[in-house]
């Protein structure tokens, strides 16, 4: 079984909520590539992980192809 936190940003606490989801043991963080996914409010995992990676916690993220993936992702 996978712990799992899948906040929301509604309120503007997403990435907070998921950085202590992480701190109480979630092993994933559910949620969208740029802000994007099936409803507004979902946390932005780019936001996340870069926030996690300059507070010094590898998020496991390769940021190496991350403008390929925003060209072929979205229109602009």
């Amino acid at each position: 079984m996978t712990l799992s936190v899948h906040p929301h940003n509604d309120r503007g606490s997403g990435v907070s909520d998921a950085e202590f989801g992480v701190l109480a043991g979630a092993e994933r963080v559910e949620g969208t590539l740029f802000g994007i996914g099936e409803r507004t409010g979902n946390v932005d995992l780019i936001t996340l992980a870069m926030n996690m990676y300059s507070q010094g916690y590898d998020p496991k993220l390769n940021f190496n192809n991350l403008e390929a993936i925003r060209k072929k992702n979205m229109k602009n």
